[in-house]
């Protein structure tokens, strides 16, 4: 509750109305680690069974490999026919990772702007609210990120945390520990959506303008939780902003973190 006050809310708006607003960015978290185990499955399922098939088939007669059919020659087409087919699926692989990515754009349609609080007061003041509710220096922080929604904007459920934060996320601070939401503005009257709600917990959290929403997308250790699914209810009437920090398990470096010189602490 009343996190800050709401002329800091209210300077936050116009900060990040000046720092332009643009469509926010969409990330397929957790891409490598489905691509290693769909490949990983391939190699040791199908591309094994078209190598063995092609065994067979070329001993039986029923085909005839480049080299005949001596032991040498059947070697050569296991070994021939399983790169292939291993070769296959992690191309068909990654084109299903390819095909999740672009379908995650539809599924957020707001806009954001990441505020440099070196430059941006209503920011820091939000800064050094947060590096006391977690007892800790923004170094842990990435930089705010104000983000908009108008109505009908919506961002579909999703996680904030990261499966393979250990590689995808290493230069931003690893896996994401924390996530700071701060509502920024006040819904009008009549409004029915707007909220924060984890579907997977039946919780939703209505907006009110200088409150702040805190959750955890993993645990104390780095591990992702899934139950922490959540999303952006779409607003009907109403223009939402919030103000959101995400607490990394590392240091965050600029331009994604904030430069020790911005410290407070």
């Amino acid at each position: 509750k009343n996190m800050v006050p709401q002329d800091v809310c209210a300077s936050l708006i116009e900060e990040a109305a000046e720092a332009r607003f643009d469509a926010s960015p969409v990330a397929y978290a957790g891409w490598s680690s489905e691509f290693e185990t769909n490949t990983r499955t391939i190699a040791r399922g199908p591309a094994v069974w078209a190598a063995l098939v092609a065994v067979l088939l070329e001993n039986n007669g029923i085909i005839t490999g480049p080299l005949g059919n001596s032991r040498p020659a059947l070697a050569a087409t296991a070994i021939i026919t399983y790169a292939i087919a291993a070769a296959t699926g992690a191309a068909l692989a990654y084109a299903a990772v390819e095909q999740k990515r672009n379908a995650l754009k539809d599924s957020r349609t707001s806009q954001s702007v990441a505020l440099d609080p070196k430059h941006n007061r209503a920011a820091e003041t939000y800064v050094v609210a947060a590096e006391r509710l977690f007892a800790t220096n923004r170094r842990l922080f990435e930089r705010p990120t104000a983000i908009r929604y108008k109505p009908g904007d919506r961002l579909a459920p999703h996680y904030d945390a990261n499966v393979a934060a250990s590689t995808e996320d290493r230069e931003r601070g690893g896996q994401t520990l924390a996530t700071l939401l701060l509502y920024c503005n006040n819904p009008e009257t009549g409004e029915t959506g707007g909220q924060t709600r984890f579907g997977k917990l039946d919780i939703s959290v209505a907006p009110k303008c200088g409150d702040a929403l805190l959750f955890f997308p993993a645990s104390a250790d780095g591990t992702f939780d899934d139950r922490v699914e959540h999303e952006g209810v779409t607003p009907t009437i109403s223009t939402k902003v919030i103000a959101r920090i995400w607490r990394h398990a590392y240091d965050v470096a600029p331009p994604m973190g904030m430069a020790p010189e911005s410290s407070g602490t």
